[in-house]
């Protein structure tokens, strides 16, 4: 309700309490009294509850049964409470639902519509839109079982489970698995994967280590595998940052048809590469880039203060931002626009690089990620939410 309505709302019913005291209705003035002061008592506890963001109309909130320590947001915003206990708020508007697991997951993915896959030692879990057991899917678990993680592809109908020494790939809805990669056959462990859309190709990453005369250094290597009609994977390429110092990767990012590789050598850039492992262009001393969803943008910092937007295809850069505090997530979007959390305060950018009104968070967050599609989730303590794009922030 406007403020100007509620102003108005609560002028008038005082002055009908005191209309109707003065001609002597004295019961009529007692209800209208009771309705008027029940009125400010429901417009307080709204007022005073707790909310990331002041009138965003777009936020959903969720308090949860503990405190939670982590966050997970790909389709859906999965809060991490320890023990065990998680609770899954989708970020496409459907029921939130919270659970005990035991023994507590390796690794969780939420899905569209608040479904959740969490992966055992041996074994991938399949939770529905409730939180219930629906499905689950044998693996062959490593010798080490440890260092899990869970990605999914754009479209959310394939994942893979990536540890250090293998990467599983499968249906998200357990139907069947889809083959693995060894650590043995790429030559390397494995650090990061991701997936490209409808599980078409896979790129993984990882360090080499260098025997040299003078001690060793690490070598950066990535692939790009793709699958055969067997189910099994083939390696399509490979390449490698050699250096006689150490070189790094800090992650790598598959959308569309385009692939982002993240590095340190001798000072951090990036490397933009086609699915065929052609080079588009690199950026020395850029860092932190990030990919639209469907690979047609890249946002990325360099220097001191400096956020640029740019085309993926060709780094033309489109526009730049010169933050004041610390950029603790972005989001680009295909269209060039950007959200972007500097500080407390959000900041939504248009294709142009103009800046929508500046959102202030109420209570700030502990945690905070950004979903696919442009969505943001986070918490603080037991309280977590979700904000849908375009929802008044």
């Amino acid at each position: 309700m406007p403020r100007a309505l509620k102003k108005f709302l609560f002028l008038a019913l005082a002055a009908a309490v005191l209309l109707a005291l003065i001609l002597g209705r004295h019961a009529l003035a007692a209800a209208l009294a009771v309705l008027l002061f029940g009125w400010l008592a429901l417009e307080t506890r709204v007022r005073t509850r707790f909310r990331f963001l002041d009138r965003a109309r777009g936020e959903r909130g969720l308090e949860c049964p503990a405190e939670v320590g982590d966050l997970r947001c790909d389709f859906s915003a999965v809060f991490i409470q320890g023990r065990g206990r998680l609770s899954v708020l989708p970020m496409d508007g459907g029921a939130a639902w919270s659970r005990n697991f035991d023994p507590a997951p390796l690794a969780v993915l939420g899905l569209p519509g608040g479904r959740l896959i969490r992966a055992a030692e041996d074994r991938l879990h399949l939770c529905d839109a409730r939180g219930r057991d629906q499905r689950s899917l044998d693996f062959d678990p490593p010798l080490l079982r440890q260092g899990y993680r869970l990605v999914a592809d754009a479209d959310g109908i394939c994942a893979a489970l990536a540890t250090p020494w293998f990467v599983q790939v499968f249906d998200t809805d357990l139907a069947s698995l889809r083959g693995r990669i060894p650590y043995e056959e790429a030559g390397h462990y494995f650090k990061y994967a991701a997936l490209a859309p409808g599980g078409a190709g896979l790129l993984t990453a990882g360090a080499f280590l260098l025997e040299q005369e003078d001690g060793g250094s690490t070598e950066a290597r990535w692939d790009w595998w793709e699958p055969r009609g067997d189910g099994s994977w083939e390696r399509r390429w490979k390449q490698s940052r050699e250096s006689y110092e150490n070189s790094h990767l800090r992650g790598v990012q598959v959308h569309g048809s385009t692939l982002c590789v993240e590095l340190w050598h001798s000072g951090y850039s990036f490397l933009l590469q086609r699915t065929n492992g052609s080079a588009l262009w690199e950026r020395r001393g850029g860092e932190k880039p990030v990919l639209s969803p469907g690979g047609a943008m890249l946002a990325w910092e360099e220097g001191p203060g400096r956020l640029v937007m740019g085309r993926a295809a060709d780094g033309t850069e489109l526009w730049e931002w010169r933050p004041k505090e610390l950029i603790r997530l972005k989001r680009p979007l295909d269209d060039g626009s950007c959200l972007v959390v500097e500080g407390r305060c959000l900041r939504r950018f248009d294709a142009q690089g103009r800046q929508a009104p500046e959102r202030w968070l109420k209570n700030d967050a502990e945690h905070l990620a950004a979903g696919w599609n442009g969505g943001l989730a986070m918490a603080a303590g037991r309280r977590a939410a979700v904000l849908r794009p375009g929802g008044g922030y």
